[in-house]
């Protein structure tokens, strides 16, 4: 919910800068991919190999 609160509130508390909106959106998506590669709540580990497709 807080992703897409941010990807559909970010360009609306934005709208009165219309010219550079986009821009800082851009910007914050970017650093979102650098530094939270996994998302904002990271899948949790798996503590098991899956086994294969035949059981060995």
């Amino acid at each position: 919910m807080l992703a897409a609160f941010l990807v559909i509130g970010l360009p609306e508390l934005f709208r009165e800068f219309s010219s550079a909106r986009m821009l800082v959106f851009g910007l914050v998506m970017v650093l979102m991919m650098v530094f939270r590669p996994q998302g904002l709540l990271p899948a949790r580990e798996r503590r098991f190999a899956l086994v294969g497709r035949f059981g060995k």
